[in-house]
């Protein structure tokens, strides 16, 4: 996965041989290694055989895919592993620990000297991952020495020849003087591989490391950038100048002018730089506002009033202070505000005229409504007047259906039904009168009867006064009257009954059941059909009940009304939010344009710049090539001037050689006697 290399890689490595050792096959295998490389990464751990079960917790967090899962450490490895397999030759060493590298052999042998008793392959198996384990153990202890060695070279070696001494010294002198020569020449730093004088110098501390001309010779090549760099700076050219700190900085980071020099023009640049882009916005928004301020008068001398604002409004965010713009603005603010009064003053007038129509054809409406509600009315009343005057007359009880008859008469005069029962029921009267006529004997007997049976009703707790059919107290005053037309008593008991009724129908009334208080009067006027306190009160009570319809009416077109405005005006704020976001639209697509002009334009300024870079590096490197070529044409001198020196110092002592040849040979010297003073 390209992290770093950790202990935990190499247990995993050790997990991976082990598999191998115990199965005989690999751990993971494939057709190419990338296959075999993510089948490391993301295959589950194979499987081992059942004989080798206990060391498989050990192998699996070997094997863990991640290195938080595997163990820290090889003590940690070690530790379970020693619990699983204990050594029993009694003289097993202490763990092992990377500042002690015979404790791994001791363990190892240790583990060899248990396993070659045991003499299985399963002591085998875990000699050689013993063995293992002592190498890597014994690398890690060799990479932490390696690392200590490292420390102590940067420390003056002290246990060298004086000869290895002279030839350091000589050494250093020559790569000081050639650091000298380059710096002369002008080769600071980094300009020609290591043909520099900062290179030179650096040579110089890897062989005296606190050698002072070498650390003074890196101030001054610090010191020629940053007059480099000042030098720039005064001409004007910011970025070269900072391109020199760079170049000084990368020869001594910490040296304190170079570091305030490239602060100062740090902050140069970016003055600079802020001050032209605010140039260019400037620029580019007086641009857009003139652009804006075209479309917007356009859009207002075509009648465009709020197309024209919104270019308006478009052209301030750029210039907010544009005068044309501005004045535009009032002129079209005003001609909006005049054609809104208008609008408005022309939708008052609709409004008005549309209520006022609206209510005359809801008058109408109520009125027709009204008067077939009383004509559907004293339809269904006639029916109530057929039906009882029917059933009067299966009764025999004629008087009663010829009165029924009547009141359906006067509801609905031309009704079909009521016309021919009315001569049926006459004839069957004038026979009935005949045949009392004919039969006067008992007749008081029967009426007395009678008038007692009505009392009867009366006096029952429910008071059957009109119910149920033939037993109730208005059938039985019917039969005393059709007896004895003139009966006052029958009558009063009539009158009796309708009194009743009428009382109820008030109660009814006084509640609120308009529809209940109706059906009491009607009840009454079939027992007494032209009771002036029941007929005024059926006016009333259908008065009202109609007065109610109307206002249910009234209050359903209210809400009609209202729902009907509410209506119109979602409609009229989804219309405007349309409208809005249409306009919306077209400001984002033009904010959208402008923001690809305004990036191609910026493209093409930046392409332009960077062509001038490469075309400035071009020429710089040119120069810097020139100046490399002179640099070298000057050493290839010096080198030549070198060459001749030696060739003549050659020479010279080639000539001194011969000379001592040429001399005699010296005396041989006295032995020395001693002991004489």
């Amino acid at each position: 996965m390209g992290e770093a290399v950790t202990i935990q890689s190499d247990l995993y490595s050790l997990g991976v041989v082990i598999y191998e050792m115990l199965t005989g096959r690999r751990l993971y295998e494939a057709e190419n290694p990338i296959t075999v490389a993510l089948k490391h990464l993301h295959d589950p751990i194979p499987e081992l055989p059942k004989q080798y079960a206990d060391i498989k917790p050990i192998l699996n967090k070997l094997l863990a895919k991640k290195p938080s899962d595997r163990y820290e450490n090889t003590d940690e490895f070690l530790q379970e592993l020693e619990s699983v397999f204990p050594s029993d030759t009694g003289t097993q060493p202490k763990l092992v620990t990377v500042t002690n590298n015979i404790s791994v052999v001791e363990f190892a042998t240790g583990k060899i000297h248990n396993l070659v008793k045991k003499k299985s392959r399963f002591s085998i198996i875990f000699f050689s991952t013993s063995t293992i384990i002592a190498i890597v153990i014994g690398f890690y202890a060799f990479k932490f020495r390696s690392l200590t060695n490292q420390v102590q070279t940067s420390e003056p070696a002290v246990n060298i020849s004086p000869d290895q001494q002279t030839q350091r010294s000589s050494e250093v002198a020559m790569l000081l003087k050639l650091a000298e020569t380059q710096l002369k020449a002008g080769l600071l730093a980094g300009t020609a591989g290591e043909d520099n004088a900062e290179a030179t110098y650096q040579r110089v501390l890897t062989l005296d490391p606190n050698n002072p001309r070498a650390l003074g010779g890196l101030e001054t090549v610090a010191r020629e950038y940053e007059k480099k760099a000042r030098q720039q700076l005064n001409a004007g050219a910011l970025q070269d100048s900072l391109d020199q700190i760079k170049r000084g900085l990368a020869v001594a980071p910490k040296q304190a002018e170079l570091l305030r020099l490239r602060q100062d023009v740090e902050q140069r640049i970016a003055q600079l730089n802020a001050r032209q882009a605010r140039e260019e916005a400037q620029q580019q928004a007086q641009l857009q506002a003139e652009q804006f301020l075209i479309q917007a008068r356009t859009g207002f001398q075509e009648g465009l009033l709020e197309v024209s604002l919104a270019h308006i409004e478009q052209g301030l965010l750029a210039a907010p202070d544009h005068p044309g713009l501005l004045a535009l603005r009032e002129q079209v603010r005003a001609r909006l505000a005049e054609r809104q009064r208008h609008v408005a003053v022309e939708q008052q007038r609709r409004e008005e005229e549309t209520r006022r129509q609206a209510e005359e054809a809801e008058r109408r409406k109520a009125e027709q409504a009204r008067q077939q509600a009383h004509a559907e009315q004293r339809r269904q009343q006639a029916e109530r007047y057929l039906a009882q005057a029917m059933e009067s007359q299966q009764q025999g009880d004629y008087d009663a259906s010829r009165q029924f008859i009547e009141k359906g008469l006067e509801a609905v005069p031309n009704h079909t039904e009521l016309l021919p029962l009315q001569e049926a029921v006459r004839a069957q009267i004038a026979v009935e009168q005949q045949r009392q006529a004919e039969q006067p004997s008992g007749r008081e007997q029967e009426i007395k009867a009678l008038l007692e049976q009505a009392e009867g009703h009366w006096k029952t707790a429910k008071r059957q006064l009109t119910s149920p059919a033939a037993k109730n107290a208005e059938a039985a005053y019917r039969q005393v009257l059709k007896l004895d037309t003139d009966n006052a008593q029958a009558q009063a008991g009539l009158e009796k009954i309708a009194q009743e009724y009428l009382q109820q129908a008030q109660q009814q009334r006084a509640k609120g059941a308009l529809q209940d208080s109706l059906e009491l009067i009607d009840k009454g006027l079939t027992v007494v059909a032209n009771q002036s306190d029941l007929s005024r009160l059926r006016e009333d009570v259908t008065r009202e009940m109609a007065q109610a319809k109307v206002r249910q009416e009234q209050e359903a077109k209210q809400q009609q009304q209202k729902q009907q405005q509410q209506r119109l005006e979602q409609q009229r704020k989804l219309e405007q939010q349309k409208e809005q976001q249409r306009l919306e639209q077209q400001l984002l697509e033009r904010k959208l344009e402008q923001q690809k002009e305004q990036q191609r334009l910026e493209q093409q300024r930046l392409e332009r710049k960077l062509e001038q870079q490469k075309e400035q590096q071009r020429l710089e490197q040119q120069r810097k090539l020139e100046q490399q070529k002179e640099q070298q044409r000057k050493l290839e001198q010096q080198k030549e001037q070198q060459r001749k020196a030696q060739r003549l110092e050659q020479q010279r002592l080639e000539r001194q050689r011969q000379e001592r040849q040429s001399q005699p040979p010296p005396e041989p010297a006295k032995p020395r006697v001693f002991g004489s003073f």
